[in-house]
Protein backbone atom coordinates (compact mmCIF):
# COMPACT_ATOMS: atom_id res chain seq x y z
CA UNK A 1 0.00 0.00 0.00
CA UNK A 2 1.05 3.20 -1.26
CA UNK A 3 -0.58 5.19 1.10
CA UNK A 4 -3.03 4.28 4.09
CA UNK A 5 -6.48 4.97 3.80
CA UNK A 6 -7.80 7.02 6.91
CA UNK A 7 -11.58 6.47 8.02
CA UNK A 8 -12.20 9.81 11.02
CA UNK A 9 -15.87 8.96 12.28
CA UNK A 10 -17.31 12.30 13.95
CA UNK A 11 -21.01 11.59 14.96
CA UNK A 12 -23.02 13.58 17.43
CA UNK A 13 -23.50 12.06 20.66
CA UNK A 14 -22.08 8.61 19.63
CA UNK A 15 -20.32 6.60 22.98
CA UNK A 16 -17.66 3.84 21.29
CA UNK A 17 -19.46 1.14 23.95
CA UNK A 18 -22.25 1.91 21.94
CA UNK A 19 -20.99 -0.43 18.67
CA UNK A 20 -20.14 -4.02 18.44
CA UNK A 21 -16.73 -3.54 18.08
CA UNK A 22 -16.50 -2.26 21.54
CA UNK A 23 -18.36 -4.80 23.34
CA UNK A 24 -22.15 -3.76 22.36
CA UNK A 25 -24.38 -6.91 22.04
CA UNK A 26 -27.61 -5.21 22.49
CA UNK A 27 -27.58 -3.14 19.00
CA UNK A 28 -26.18 -4.40 15.54
CA UNK A 29 -23.49 -1.64 13.80
CA UNK A 30 -22.03 -4.33 10.89
CA UNK A 31 -20.19 -1.19 8.90
CA UNK A 32 -18.41 0.34 11.80
CA UNK A 33 -17.82 -3.24 13.00
CA UNK A 34 -16.47 -4.05 9.69
CA UNK A 35 -14.36 -0.97 9.25
CA UNK A 36 -12.69 -2.11 12.81
CA UNK A 37 -12.50 -5.15 12.12
CA UNK A 38 -10.27 -4.34 8.83
CA UNK A 39 -8.57 -2.04 10.20
CA UNK A 40 -6.53 -0.20 14.09
CA UNK A 41 -9.32 0.28 16.40
CA UNK A 42 -7.60 2.08 19.34
CA UNK A 43 -8.86 1.52 22.64
CA UNK A 44 -7.56 5.43 24.26
CA UNK A 45 -8.06 8.60 23.13
CA UNK A 46 -7.76 12.02 23.95
CA UNK A 47 -9.14 15.52 22.69
CA UNK A 48 -7.81 18.70 22.36
CA UNK A 49 -11.30 20.41 24.21
CA UNK A 50 -13.98 19.09 25.76
CA UNK A 51 -16.39 21.46 22.97
CA UNK A 52 -17.52 19.23 19.78
CA UNK A 53 -16.32 22.09 17.27
CA UNK A 54 -12.87 22.84 18.99
CA UNK A 55 -12.10 19.37 19.14
CA UNK A 56 -13.16 18.52 15.50
CA UNK A 57 -11.24 21.64 14.30
CA UNK A 58 -8.36 20.50 16.22
CA UNK A 59 -7.89 17.11 14.82
CA UNK A 60 -8.97 18.77 10.94
CA UNK A 61 -5.81 21.53 11.16
CA UNK A 62 -3.41 19.88 13.77
CA UNK A 63 -3.92 22.85 15.58
CA UNK A 64 -5.06 23.09 19.55
CA UNK A 65 -7.88 25.43 19.51
CA UNK A 66 -6.21 28.83 20.80
CA UNK A 67 -3.69 28.74 17.29
CA UNK A 68 -6.11 27.67 15.13
CA UNK A 69 -8.84 30.60 16.66
CA UNK A 70 -12.01 28.38 17.26
CA UNK A 71 -12.42 28.25 20.62
CA UNK A 72 -16.02 27.50 21.52
CA UNK A 73 -19.14 25.90 18.95
CA UNK A 74 -19.82 29.76 17.73
CA UNK A 75 -16.19 30.37 16.13
CA UNK A 76 -15.86 29.36 12.52
CA UNK A 77 -12.18 28.61 11.17
CA UNK A 78 -10.37 31.53 9.39
CA UNK A 79 -9.37 31.16 6.01
CA UNK A 80 -5.83 30.87 6.54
Amino acid sequence: MDKPNIVFLFPDQFRSDFSGCYGADWLETPNIDRIAADGIRYTNAFSASPICVPARTALLTGMNAIKNGVTDNLHNLRAD
